[in-house]
């Protein structure tokens, strides 16, 4: 029998029993495994190219000197577009990597310059322009760039930030912003270190920096940049404790990038009635805000009853447009930015007419006021 058997069915299966019930396929299991594998190799890939495009490339520096070596024109009808971009853009250019930062427009065919715009729809700007503010451009090393920043600072903390020393002697600097602005405090923490947290029962974040070799750093970089008088006090405060000889001045300047820090924190654009374009600055003491008055000549202040304030207000086109030079050359760095690009470009369709009754493009402006009114809702 066992002959028999060993003859029918094999040596290997002498009992004749199929085992393909017991049988484990192995594809669903080393398939799955090589897509987790593969999901986080684009997952890494996807952090490297998002949030850090240089960290494994050319250096910023390397890519103004190669940028600088093309003079590419490109032309942009902006009649043609109905969204404008709300952010920076990180862009790729073969063999080298740039990102935009300013954006200078120039009625093709003129003189470069955002407000001279005649005869022609489109606008042309030089590739160099789109590498770094116009304030940076010239000094690759970063002296100049962190001198502006420093400048920003100074102005941020006048408006949005505090200088302490508490009752154990330690020294701690402050900025708080709305959330929508947190990556602006995670840039200040990346230069000064500190922490970054969310404040609690309130949408807004904190940049906190306690430990008094990064304090000092701080102080050094802000030392006679700072222009109002609650601060003076604060920094007298805090420099006796780091035996830093405190630099006190009052003079506002359009010459730095002081004015964008303090209008990152306390500045608005606005749009009242149908097309009055506005941009104002708040502040409980209007001295700082006569000496903003007096350096850029426009606008005027007005006291608010209703919280005890005093209102910068720029309404007037010419006043607008000088406003927008300046931040030409000195960005925002908030949310703020954004609004700066509409309005711009607000400015430009009301100077050719778009918000006139029997304009044909008359919906593009009322699109763009529409967009950015439910921008400001969010």
């Amino acid at each position: 029998m066992h002959l028999i058997t060993l003859h029918e069915h094999g040596s290997s299966n002498p009992l004749g029993i199929t085992a393909n019930a017991d049988r484990l396929y192995m594809h669903p299991y080393y398939t799955f495994k090589d897509l987790v594998t593969i999901f986080l190799f684009f997952l890494v890939l996807g952090l490297f190219l998002f949030y850090a495009p240089n960290k494994l490339g050319q250096t910023s520096g390397m890519a103004v000197q190669q940028s600088n070596l093309l003079n590419y024109d490109i032309a942009v009808c902006w009649d043609s577009l109905d969204i404008i971009s709300t952010r920076n853009v990180s862009a790729i250019l073969v063999p080298f990597s740039v990102k935009i930062y300013n954006i200078v427009d120039q009625s093709a065919g003129n003189q470069r310059d955002f407000y001279n715009t005649m005869g022609s729809s489109e606008t042309t700007r030089d590739i160099s322009d789109l590498i770094l503010p116009k304030s940076n451009t010239k000094d690759t090393n970063g002296s100049d760039k962190n001198e502006d920043f420093n400048y920003w600072l100074a102005g941020l903390i006048d408006g949005d930030g505090t200088l302490s020393v508490y009752k154990s002697n330690a020294q701690v600097c402050e900025i708080t912003l709305g959330e929508e602005d947190v990556k602006t405090l995670y840039k200040i923490k990346q230069r000064f270190h500190g922490s970054v947290l969310k404040r609690s029962k309130v949408k807004a974040y904190r940049w906190r920096v306690s430990k008094k070799l990064y304090v000092t750093d701080v102080i050094n970089s802000i030392n006679g940049k700072l222009l109002t008088y609650l601060k003076h006090v604060q920094l007298v405060k805090v420099c006796n404790k780091l035996n830093i000889e405190p630099i006190i001045t009052n003079k506002i300047s359009k010459n730095n990038s002081w004015f964008t820090g303090f209008f990152d924190a306390e500045g608005y654009f606005s749009i009242r009635n149908n097309y009055t374009l506005t941009i104002s600055v708040s502040q409980k003491s209007k001295d700082i805000l006569e000496e903003i008055q007096k350096e850029f000549g426009v606008g005027n202040i007005y006291y608010d009853k209703s919280w005890n304030g005093y209102n910068y207000v720029i309404t007037d086109l010419q006043g607008i447009k000088t406003m927008l030079t300046y931040f030409e050359k000195y960005p925002l760095k908030t949310i703020k930015h954004p609004d700066f690009i509409t309005i711009r470009r607000l400015v430009l369709f009301i100077e050719r007419g778009y918000h006139l009754k029997n304009h044909p493009l008359k919906d593009k402006i009322d699109n763009l006021i529409k967009i950015f009114k439910n921008r400001k809702k969010i």
